[in-house]
């Protein structure tokens, strides 16, 4: 970028399966550290397929990875009352990693398409 920012941009599937590879090749290190050190990650069609179980505790250990260290911007065809049943936690009206907590970020709506940016954090609209 031009001010200097690292970027990563990658479908949720495409994140999602190189974390399941890294896992089984014995380099899911390899693959969070990737995944988490760009300023910004954007990943997109997030929700497009459900996550399994293993996926989406995958996902979660990299939001972790990136708390507090980069921002993400998160495209998604669902409301984030439906992120649950993507991350595979149907029972769970907001997925506990998107809670929010005075975190900065913001949300836009396009017919059909949400899209949320992730300032330092982990921020929903709820």
């Amino acid at each position: 970028m031009r001010q200097g920012y690292s970027v990563l941009f990658t479908s949720a599937v495409a994140l999602i399966t190189g974390l399941v590879q890294g896992q089984a090749e014995g380099k899911l290190e390899d693959k969070l550290t990737r995944y988490a050190k760009p300023k910004l990650l954007i990943v997109d069609e997030f929700g497009y397929l459900p996550f399994e179980t293993q996926a989406a505790h995958l996902f979660y250990a990299l939001v972790s990875r990136r708390y507090e260290r980069g921002s993400m911007l998160v495209t998604s065809n669902r409301s984030v009352s439906e992120w649950g049943i993507v991350l595979n936690e149907p029972n769970t009206p907001s997925c506990p990693c998107f809670e929010p907590g005075g975190l900065r970020g913001g949300s836009c709506r396009v017919p059909g398409w949400w899209m949320w940016v992730v300032l330092e954090g982990i921020w929903c609209d709820g």
